[in-house]
């Protein structure tokens, strides 16, 4: 069994109000790209 961060969540759905920095909207990408794994049913760490 595997688990996830609630952060990973919140970066990947919330939608933000203000301009992300670049630093956020790369942590944002990222989360995307965890829940698509995640989604699709990779076993990748």
């Amino acid at each position: 069994m595997r688990f996830l961060d609630s952060s990973v969540f919140l970066h990947a759905y919330l939608v933000p109000r203000m301009k992300l920095t670049p630093r956020v909207a790369e942590m944002k990408r990222a989360a995307k790209a965890i829940i698509a794994r995640v989604d699709s049913g990779s076993r990748r760490c």
